[in-house]
């Protein structure tokens, strides 16, 4: 899903507030989780503007993916284990509120 064809050549700029962007999406009020930083991802369409992929562990163990473009997170990435690899470095983030 991450490789592939962008005949659209534009990429967007990873967001400023990408941890609270992820943070919104998936977690509940004072959780806690580990959020990678962003790194560049594929398009879910070939005229889209790239976007970029985060990783994202909660409860200790439990890792996820999530796609950001356009400002907003547009989804999950299926088989996260293929983007997010040992290598990953990773923040401590709490969603707030």
């Amino acid at each position: 899903m991450l490789s592939g064809l962008n005949i659209s050549g534009r990429v967007d700029p990873p967001p400023a507030n990408y941890k609270q962007l992820v943070a919104d999406h998936m977690l509940v009020k004072d959780e806690q989780a580990m959020i990678s930083a962003p790194q560049p991802g594929m398009p879910w369409s070939i005229t889209e503007a790239k976007g970029w992929y985060v990783c994202v562990i909660r409860g200790g163990t439990s890792v996820s993916a999530v796609y950001i473009a356009g400002g907003r997170v547009m989804g999950a990435i299926n088989a996260p284990e293929h983007v997010c690899g040992p290598g990953t470095v990773y923040d401590a983030f709490s969603r707030g509120y």
